[in-house]
């Protein structure tokens, strides 16, 4: 089974307590079967939209994958 795992970048601002705030951050993605064949025909910084959940990476370990079910170019 095909599986691709990659690193996520995530630039916004969000409005908390009415204030804009920069909120950046990077986590480590994967994704497996047809969505993981669809992603290796990407270029790194393409901006796209995931849909999936957050996972602990192994039953040991507490950091988290976000697992991608679902996505779509944008831009």
């Amino acid at each position: 089974m095909p599986i691709a795992e990659f690193r996520l970048f995530h630039s916004s601002t969000q409005v908390e307590a009415g204030t804009g705030r920069k909120i950046e951050f990077e986590i480590g993605g994967m994704a497996v079967a047809d969505v993981a064949i669809a992603l290796s025909g990407l270029k790194a910084g393409d901006p796209i939209r995931l849909e999936g959940f957050l996972a602990k990476k192994s039953h040991r370990s507490w950091e988290l994958v976000f697992h991608t079910t679902h996505f779509e170019l944008i831009g």
